[in-house]
């Protein structure tokens, strides 16, 4: 299922986040979203969403405007782990991973025997079946993480968007998202995932959409979008690519940020 920004624009006041954008997401391919910080990267996936109010332009999901679905009928098409991922209350985990269920729940949210067979699936996918019991408010960064990864994983839904799905994660379970998403979008879904890390980009993406100051400056393959040139452009870095590897030498100017 096809997700498309079309000459989207976004501004918030004088300053423009996002300058006439437009970019289509197809299934069967993991899609990185990358870009320096403040590039518009979370304000793209708001606008594709129809979370965020577009000053121009269109988001399209299959064709159909994205803000004339209600939230059900979104929440069946699009699966969203967002940046902030706070949860206040003391929910245990299976609780919380079986909120990414409720477009399918039946009244007062009631939850069936499919529904907790999707659950039971996530957890194990996510290394939480140890934690299942575990009130959300008890856990680390990076296993609060895995929690909310699995609650848009329950969801089943054609479209999965992560906003930063690795923050906090140590390596080995950084690699086993990225390829527990890599593995949704060999089934077929259609996945954008935003990531800092290029080693990982490089990795696991079929497809890099590169975002500055509100625009697309390249999409494309990895070693493509990630040009030498562009990696020296955007981020100030060096960078050399062995064959599909990309190497990272260091940065090119060296003064000291604070």
């Amino acid at each position: 299922m096809s997700l498309e920004l079309r000459a989207a624009r976004v501004c918030a006041g004088e300053a423009v986040l996002l300058a006439d954008v437009s970019l289509r997401l197809t299934p069967g391919r993991l899609i990185g979203l990358l870009g320096p910080n403040g590039a518009g990267k979370t304000t793209a996936i708001r606008a594709l969403l129809g979370l965020q109010k577009l000053a121009a332009g269109q988001a399209l999901v299959a064709g159909q405007d994205v803000a004339s679905l209600s939230a059900r009928q979104r929440a069946r098409l699009i699966s969203y782990l967002p940046q902030a991922r706070k949860l206040a209350w003391p929910v245990c985990v299976r609780e919380a991973i079986g909120l990414g269920r409720f477009a399918y729940g039946g009244p007062l949210g009631r939850l069936g025997p499919t529904d907790r067979a999707e659950i039971d699936l996530a957890l194990t996918r996510c290394d939480l079946v140890h934690l299942a019991a575990r009130a959300v408010t008890s856990l680390s960064g990076g296993e609060l993480a895995r929690v909310h990864l699995a609650r848009a994983l329950v969801g089943q839904s054609p479209i999965l968007i992560a906003d930063e799905p690795t923050a906090a994660l140590d390596p080995g379970h950084a690699f086993a998202v990225l390829e527990m998403l890599q593995t949704e979008a060999q089934a077929g879904k259609t996945v954008l995932v935003v990531l800092h890390d290029l080693d990982l980009a490089t990795r696991f993406c079929d497809e890099v959409i590169l975002l500055d100051q509100g625009r697309v400056i390249s999409h494309g393959p990895p070693i493509e979008a990630l040009s030498i040139e562009r990696l020296a452009e955007i981020y100030g870095i060096e960078g050399v690519w062995d064959q599909k590897t990309l190497r990272i030498r260091g940065r090119i100017n060296q003064t000291l940020m604070v």
